[in-house]
């Protein structure tokens, strides 16, 4: 496994930041709105049950009456309204005296206590209107509404109606346990779409700088041999004054093919980048192949065969290509003679050495440079595959007739338009 270098690395932790700020920004949101929610449904329970014992008390202290100073109850026993009441009861107070309880449904303990039905009896006198208020009943609190009941001009009675908010207590816990059980799923289901947005929005900049190292990789590879092969012609040159003037020559041929390195590298990392498409142009393959063979330092061992051949192409890589697979052919040939010879559309490198085991033959042709600092293994022939396809080409490596190796570049021939 590669390992992560420093920009990946921060790029990763970045990636992991940007996943907890959308996890948390969604759990924000969503406690905000679950706040709203749990505020308004309590809100509206606790005014259904207010508007519920308000609507029986108003309706029940209107069936009842006063006639000749005695309050007559009978409706209580035939209206629907005091059938669906929880809790029950009335009232009544002569003049200047504290009320005391007239009528209870199932007993008089089911009513509030004296103290608690002289506080309600005052604030009737009051508002001289239905009231509410919350009062304990058998250790339980209930809400009670008291409408009055009007002798003449004073009240005289007043009628209980009590309801249990228990049930509407329990309905709200319920929905706070589910949207406390939503908003977390939704948390996490936020945290799993933020990390996969962020990793697809990364995923170009991962890329860049996978390309970048690669890059940096293969110039090393690329400029290795020629910068030596350079310090020992301008060494040899400065130790043998003599040679100073052939060392020159030598160094002025290794500079210009430094720079058509360097051309090349940046004219492939351009196109690798998307940053500019390649240019096809028609060129003499065979006179290309020639002279590539020519500006390698050791090419004394490299026979050349050749007959005139044209293709489109980019003669910076495709000069490239041919390096890459001269050189690997001269490293890894063991010192045996290599040949070359181009064909229409066709370049063939062949060496004498141990050969390519057939399990390998794939893996040649991909990228393992995994920093500047390696020795390029892996990186010649996966240029070769690359600059193929950019042709419209391919690549690819067989057993030779008699032993050795055999690479092969074929490229589309050359037609006139």
């Amino acid at each position: 496994m590669t390992p992560r270098t420093p920009a990946v690395a921060r790029l990763h932790r970045a990636r992991w930041a940007m996943t907890l700020l959308f996890a948390a920004t969604t759990a924000a949101c969503l406690l905000v709105l679950a706040v709203i929610a749990v505020r308004t449904d309590g809100r509206s329970r606790t005014d259904e049950l207010d508007n519920g014992v308000s609507h029986r008390a108003d309706g029940l202290a209107r069936t009842l009456y006063y006639d000749g100073g005695a309050l007559h109850l009978d409706a209580l026993s035939e209206d629907d309204l005091a059938r669906s009441a929880e809790k029950l009861g009335v009232i009544q107070a002569p003049e200047h005296a504290r009320p005391q309880i007239r009528y209870a449904r199932d007993s008089r303990a089911a009513l509030p206590g004296q103290e608690t039905l002289d506080d309600i009896w005052q604030q009737v006198q009051h508002d001289q209107e239905t009231v509410l208020v919350s009062a304990e009943v058998d250790g339980r609190e209930y809400q009670w509404a008291a409408a009055p009941i009007w002798d003449d001009d004073r009240i005289g009675a007043a009628v209980l109606v009590g309801a249990d908010p228990a049930r509407g207590l329990a309905a709200h816990t319920r929905l706070l346990h589910w949207l406390a059980a939503g908003c977390a799923a939704l948390v996490l289901a936020a945290a799993a779409v933020g990390h996969l947005l962020s990793g697809r929005a990364m995923r170009p900049a991962l890329r860049g700088l996978e390309q970048q190292e690669q890059f940096l990789a293969e110039a090393a590879h690329e400029l290795r041999t020629p910068l030596a092969t350079l310090r020992l012609v301008v060494e040899n040159g400065s130790t043998t004054p003599i040679r100073a003037s052939e060392a020159l020559d030598e160094a002025v041929r290794l500079v210009d093919r430094l720079g058509r390195l360097v051309t090349g590298l940046l004219a492939r990392a351009r196109v690798e980048a998307g940053t500019q498409d390649i240019e096809l142009t028609p060129l003499r393959l065979d006179q290309l192949v020639e002279q590539t063979v020519d500006e390698l330092p050791d090419h004394t061992g490299v026979t050349l065969t050749t007959e005139a051949a044209i293709v489109n192409g980019d003669p910076e890589l495709l000069a490239q290509t041919v390096r890459n697979l001269v050189e690997n052919a001269l490293r890894h040939g063991g010192g045996t003679p290599v040949e070359v010879s181009v064909t229409q559309g066709r370049i063939a490198v062949r060496d004498h050495g141990p050969g390519v085991p057939a399990t390998d033959r794939k893996r040649v042709f991909e990228r393992r440079v995994t920093g500047p600092a390696s020795t390029g293994t892996g990186t010649g022939l996966a240029i070769v595959r690359w600059v193929a396809e950019l042709h419209g080409g391919t690549a690819q490596l067989s057993p030779a007739p008699g032993g050795g190796a055999l690479a092969e570049l074929l490229l589309p021939q050359h037609t006139n338009t």
